[in-house]
């Protein structure tokens, strides 16, 4: 059982790690949008001052984009703080510093498959989490089968030999006893040997129930989270950027305003921010699953 013990620690501190793993690049990929982001801003308020200085534009227009411009600068800041923390997180796995290691490699848009859910299924009761509340019910109906055991009095049986002096006679002596329990047959030991099995009979079902059910709400989740993921990188974001760049080409144009091209740009912004967050959330999911099924199901890259 202890080696079941172990099982469970090291599937937690495996699911631990690549959690921590997967933040760095989650940082770093909201580093470089950060970067891009700071970059765009800079692109725009440069097209707007030209516009100002050569009186095509009010001087206010170029207030409102140097404030975007600051925002994101600001953002940048944020990222870099992050990414910097997650470095130091993910090094106190091994108790080490952030200084360690280099550059953190993996891509964070590779996202594991999903196995079908009746390969899910089937290594749900393999877990090493379950294997091992069964085989603390098996050692509480081992000790309730010693305390019956114990209820029933051993025979003792004596032998022995016996010398008459007077006829100088040699007689094999035997016998047999037994204590009689009028009183006490174990039942005190019985009931509470009884009572533990059923505990950890009960734990186990409940335990079962309740995993079943968080596995089915993060495999669930998981499928939800891809599937907004690939509308994001089909539809959403290549959407954005297109309005973006018509509308900032506009502007230079005069067929739109700065409301226009703040709302295109922030429009974009947030679609990137939720691209990045689902797939945070999509590894978390998946990383979590790992953890419930004890990191032992197919992982297929897709």
């Amino acid at each position: 059982m202890a080696e079941q013990q172990l099982a469970v620690t090291r599937s937690d501190l495996i699911s631990e790690t690549k959690e921590r793993f997967t933040a760095v690049l989650v940082a770093n990929k909201q580093l470089k949008l950060a970067q891009n982001q700071l970059d765009q801003a800079a692109a725009v308020l440069s097209i707007v001052n030209e516009a100002v200085a050569a009186g095509k534009k009010a001087p206010i227009e170029a207030l409102r984009f140097k404030s975007l411009a600051t925002q994101a600068q600001i953002r940048y800041q944020t990222a870099l703080t992050t990414l910097d923390n997650s470095r130091v997180v993910l090094a106190s796995s091994w108790n080490g510093k952030a200084d360690d290691f280099g550059e953190v490699i993996g891509n964070l848009r590779v996202m594991p498959k999903l196995p079908k859910w009746d390969v899910i299924e089937q290594q749900l009761d393999h877990s090493p989490l379950l294997i091992l509340r069964h085989q603390q019910h098996q050692l509480a109906q081992a000790e309730l089968a010693l305390q019956k055991a114990n209820r029933v009095n051993n025979l003792t049986v004596e032998l022995g030999l016996k010398n008459d002096r007077s006829n100088d006679d040699t007689a094999l002596l035997a016998g047999l006893s037994m204590p009689l329990s009028l009183f006490d047959r174990n039942k005190s030991g019985v009931a509470a040997a009884s009572l533990r099995a059923s505990q950890a009979q009960a734990q186990g079902n409940a335990l079962r129930q309740q995993q079943r059910q968080q596995v089915i709400t993060t495999y669930r989740s998981a499928t939800l989270i891809r599937q907004e993921i690939e509308a994001l990188t089909s539809d959403l974001i290549p959407a954005a950027q297109t309005v973006f760049e018509a509308i900032s080409y506009g502007y230079t144009q005069g067929k739109f305003g700065v409301i226009e091209v703040l709302d295109a740009q922030g429009r974009l912004f947030d679609s990137e921010d939720r691209y990045i967050e689902a797939l945070t959330r999509y590894h978390q999911q998946f990383s979590e699953l790992g953890r419930l099924l004890g990191n032992e199901f197919t992982e297929n890259k897709g």
